[in-house]
């Protein structure tokens, strides 16, 4: 090994060491962060592992540490987004008899319910296909606010400000639509009793 090559080497070590030790002083931090994003400590814990592996093993990461501490909560947000994706599929991998031994009895079940359903029809019925597709991405299959934005080429805010508005839409409606339902049922009860 000539001088160039152990120079070369020790200047990587070097770097590594000095990654390593910026990733631990932001590690707190870091750690409350991710745990925010999945909502479960072991799940946080796993994330924070390959978070962990991702920066040290990263060819290039900034030298300075407030950009090194924002590079490392991007890691971490693509991290736990792969992570929920990844269990979210082995989720929906199991054996339909597990599944069907799984399921609640309807009775209990209120999605079962007529009545649940013809609610939740009437509340999204107006709504255009892009809304509907929007508020299903967020809500039902929980992507990341920021990574819907980059998909459809908006900024986060903007984003977030849709999404507002659309609960709001469906908080008047259901406003307008349930005391209704309250009294359909009512009358069904007061006929069937």
């Amino acid at each position: 090994m000539g001088t160039t090559e152990a120079s070369v080497t020790g200047d990587l070590e070097q770097e590594r060491c000095q990654r390593a030790e910026r990733l631990e002083a932001c590690l707190p931090s870091l750690m409350l962060y991710v745990r925010r994003l999945v909502g479960d400590a072991e799940i946080a814990r796993d994330v924070m592992q390959n978070v962990s592996v991702t920066v040290l093993t990263a060819p290039d990461a900034p030298s300075d540490s407030p950009q090194f501490a924002a590079w490392c909560r991007g890691v971490a947000r693509n991290v736990a987004a792969y992570e929920r994706r990844v269990r979210r599929r082995s989720q929906s991998m199991f054996p339909e008899e597990d599944v069907e031994n799984e399921r609640p009895d309807p009775e209990t079940n209120p999605e079962e319910s007529t009545n649940s359903r013809k609610v939740l029809r009437s509340l999204v019925r107006e709504l255009g296909a892009d809304e509907f597709e929007l508020l299903v991405r967020r809500y039902v299959l929980e992507e990341d606010s920021n990574e819907l934005a980059t998909d459809l080429e908006q900024s986060p805010a903007a984003l977030r400000m849709r999404l507002m508005r659309l609960r709001a839409i469906l908080r008047d409606r259901a406003m307008r639509v349930l005391p209704i339902v309250v009294s359909m049922l009512e009358i069904q009860r007061i006929t069937a009793g």
